[in-house]
């Protein structure tokens, strides 16, 4: 993903450590709640999320949007926006691109 902004966004990608190849109602009916979980990201980056929800994720990072950036992860983890709504961005533009290997 490449952020397609020209200045510096107080925003970020967060991407957790769990994978999922479905939707996340289902990863929740497969999966425990997890003890060393993302929760703690309610009150920054995740306030858009539910408590219950980060629990079963755990962080691997939050990638900041900085102009000129590639940020790139592997595409079966779980990952989100912040809330970037609550820090007054209206919008944010990217340039996705997936890639597979063969």
């Amino acid at each position: 993903m490449i952020p397609l902004n020209t200045e510096e966004l107080n925003t970020h990608t967060v991407v957790f450590n769990e994978k999922c190849s479905d939707s996340f109602p289902q990863f929740i009916l497969n999966n425990n709640k997890l003890e060393h979980n993302a929760k703690d990201l309610y009150n920054s980056l995740c306030s858009h999320e539910t408590v219950d929800h980060l629990e079963y994720v755990s962080l691997l990072a939050a990638y900041k949007w900085i102009p000129g950036s590639m940020i790139y992860w592997d595409r079966r983890l779980l990952h989100s926006s912040d809330d970037f709504l609550k820090t007054g961005i209206k919008e944010k533009t990217a340039l996705v691109i997936f890639t597979t290997k063969k």
